[in-house]
């Protein structure tokens, strides 16, 4: 009966397990076909949605356009179909490596925002704080 009941405990953490790796696949390929170019998902305690966007061009870009191009990504996220349990959306502009494997590690901190913000629209105030923090990062003032 004790076995049973820990293989049934076992079928159904895996079950649920791979209900967010489907769920995190659709996003990732969404977004990428969404917006043109490669992205990756993750998700840290179930709490953090991190989205990885790879793309040369936006990574030179200004901390503007950057931030822009993040908040537009995580207002994508959410479609997510486990977003009301997400905290904050985390996301990282990165350059492809020139091999066409990977990528390049992020020259700056993550963009953030609060899922609470996304829901209810109000993230012009994240959006702002993402561009000066993003400017402090890159050593430039930005004012």
């Amino acid at each position: 009966m004790r076995r049973l009941r820990v293989a049934l405990s076992a079928a159904l953490l895996l079950a649920a397990g791979c209900t967010d790796v489907r769920d995190l696949a659709v996003l990732q390929y969404e977004l990428s076909r969404e917006f043109g170019r490669a992205a990756g998902v993750g998700l840290t305690d179930g709490l953090i949605l991190t989205v990885t966007l790879a793309d040369s061009a936006l990574a030179d870009a200004s901390c503007e356009r950057q931030a822009g191009a993040a908040l537009e990504a995580a207002r994508f996220v959410r479609r997510y179909a486990q977003f009301d349990s997400l905290l904050v959306v985390s996301v990282s502009i990165v350059r492809p490596r020139p091999s066409g494997r990977g990528t390049e590690p992020a020259t700056h901190l993550p963009f953030r925002f609060p899922r609470t913000a996304l829901q209810t629209g109000r993230v012009e105030v994240d959006s702002a704080n993402a561009v000066a923090m993003c400017a402090m990062d890159n050593g430039t003032d930005p004012r």
